[in-house]
């Protein structure tokens, strides 16, 4: 937005001399040369920094419909549309959820997991807590090495895959960098996954497996899905791996581009109470 700040500023100051200018032009002679007798003052540093009122000004609704009144030359319909995404812009990342750090030790041991392991379908609507969720993730598409590796296996390693999480909150993109849920939107897309099977709708969270590999990808999504539910075996929680949904439907509702495609998902949850 600086460049709208700028082209303001000059336009103001342009507007300044102009006015200066008009008014010298009218002045009689003597008052004239009175004016270019007068001791200069000293000029005022320019500050790199805005001043608060500044920001404040630049932050505010009229100054994005100026800014875009000079920009677009007074059209009024792309005024109004360019304001509204520039707001839209500064609030994207509003919904964006932070996790807290994966839990690094504890847990059930590796082969009662393995054990434990059964898909389930009955769930609590009630929400994985923060630390639950986090650590779901973690262990299905998370960054276990300082070299950027995962942990799970790709091939040649090029991690062709994105893990997507749909919530009661809306739908979301796993940043195993960030340790971030991207919100994607704000719609809750899990009634999407569940028109074949009713007892999805009740499961909180769905992992979705996206990526445009034809080769590999379900393979991916087969390490991540088995690790994902490892970690439901060993805290107690219920999950289920499905393919029955429209892929369409579910790519359209998502904004998939191109090849990209849902190729597996999985329903988690607390048990239901019996």
């Amino acid at each position: 937005m600086s460049i709208f700040f700028d082209k303001f500023q000059k336009r103001q100051r342009l507007d300044s001399i102009g006015r200066n200018r008009n008014r010298t032009e009218v002045m009689p002679a003597g008052r004239i040369v009175a004016q270019r007798n007068r001791p200069q003052r000293e000029k005022t540093p320019i500050a790199v920094e805005k001043t608060e009122t500044e920001k404040d000004f630049f932050y505010s609704r009229d100054y994005i419909l100026k800014a875009f009144e000079l920009f677009y030359g007074g059209d009024m319909k792309k005024v109004i549309l360019g304001a509204m995404m520039m707001l839209a812009a500064g609030t994207a990342n509003a919904a964006d959820i932070k996790l807290p750090e994966h839990t690094a030790n504890g847990g059930m041991p590796l082969m009662e997991a393995i054990a434990a392991r059964r898909s389930g379908r009955t769930f609590d609507t009630k929400m994985l807590s923060d630390q639950v969720l986090a650590d779901l993730l973690w262990a299905t598409w998370g960054i276990s090495s300082e070299d950027g590796k995962r942990v799970v296996p790709t091939a040649r390693n090029r991690q062709d895959i994105d893990l997507y999480v749909l919530l009661p909150t809306g739908s979301y993109r796993y940043d195993a960098a960030k340790n971030t849920l991207v919100q994607l939107g704000s719609e809750d897309l899990r009634p999407f996954l569940a028109k074949e099977q009713k007892f999805a709708g009740d499961a909180p969270v769905h992992l979705l497996f996206v990526t445009k590999d034809k080769k590999y990808g379900e393979m991916h999504a087969g390490s991540m899905y088995q690790n994902a539910s490892l970690y439901c075996a060993s805290a107690g929680l219920k999950c289920v791996v499905r393919g029955l949904y429209d892929r369409a439907e579910i790519k359209q509702a998502l904004g998939l581009d191109g090849d990209y495609e849902v190729v597996m998902t999985e329903a988690a949850g607390y048990p239901k109470a019996q």
